[in-house]
């Protein structure tokens, strides 16, 4: 009887780590850039290539072909919707957008210089959801050096990118359903007179971060926010997202707010609104 316990231990273990091993080889992703250059295909290959050693990478050509048939206005700028029709035509779990390019820049302390940069976007296919965003920069006074240096961080830091698609896929796997959640305000509660969509008592302006200042960033956030009946913000959701931390002001500025909840015949109710921001750089002079 003990033998057997053990012996059925054992296959429960190996099950499971078989289970566990499926599940870590399962994740696909692909890297490609909306804007198909030679600089973006030299960086994009160096991370894939070094993304494969963990993770299965779909043919970013293909990838790419996929996401341009549907034909989406503002690649690094897209709502959640959006990124879960290009993940299903993709057919990834998760996909990598780059953007990759070297700027010619004067200042009064390198005169002219060159500036190459990656802004790299890890988008769920199935929540449609940013994931992570981060960006690779390097100033040199030679063009080559700059991009040079790109193409060798690329590998250096697949590794850290490899942990956020696990982290990310694990999530999407244990997500909650959006079932119970709080409805948004109808098309017949909006001309009710006797409803009151929730709003905040004092409005902000969330900041245009020196970032997005620097490379010029024009951009939309849109943020869902669930709202319970005694005006307490509950969750939030970026539903259209920029990266540039213009994501992370948003939501910044949306949870600094104090909030009236919404009322119909007296009675407060728990509801969900969509708030949209719009950034664009402003020049000294006024002209955007």
């Amino acid at each position: 009887m003990n033998t057997c316990f053990k012996h059925g231990n054992f296959v429960v273990a190996v099950a499971i780590a078989a289970l566990f091993t499926v599940a870590a080889h399962a994740q696909r992703i692909t890297v490609f850039s909306p804007e198909d250059t030679a600089q973006a295909a030299a960086f994009n290959e160096v991370l894939a290539g070094s993304l494969s050693t963990d993770l299965k990478i779909i043919d970013p050509s293909l990838a790419y072909s996929a996401f341009r048939s549907i034909e989406i206005a503002a690649p690094f700028n897209m709502s959640t919707a959006e990124a879960r029709s290009a993940g299903g035509v993709i057919g990834t779990d998760l996909f990598i957008l780059t953007d990759v390019r070297t700027q010619r820049r004067t200042s009064f302390a390198l005169k002219e210089h060159f500036e190459a940069s990656a802004a790299i976007y890890v988008v769920s296919s199935r929540s449609g959801e940013l994931v992570h965003w981060s960006i690779l920069r390097r100033t040199e006074r030679n063009e080559d050096q700059a991009e040079a240096f790109l193409v060798k961080a690329a590998s250096e830091i697949s590794a850290d990118l490899a942990k956020t698609v696990r982290s990310a896929y694990e999530h999407d796997l244990n997500r909650k359903s959006t079932m119970g959640l709080p409805p948004f305000p109808t098309d017949a509660e909006e001309k009710d007179p006797a409803f009151r969509a929730p709003i905040p008592y004092n409005r902000l302006r969330p900041k245009y971060t020196q970032l997005a200042d620097f490379f010029g960033v024009r951009a939309t956030v849109d943020i869902i926010v669930e709202i319970n009946a005694a005006g307490n913000i509950i969750n939030t959701q970026i539903d259209r997202w920029a990266g540039y931390g213009l994501d992370e002001s948003v939501e910044h500025v949306v949870r600094s707010m104090n909030w009236r909840p919404a009322e119909r015949n007296g009675t407060k109710l728990a509801k969900r609104v969509l708030l949209r921001y719009n950034f664009t750089k402003v020049d000294p002079d006024g002209q955007r």
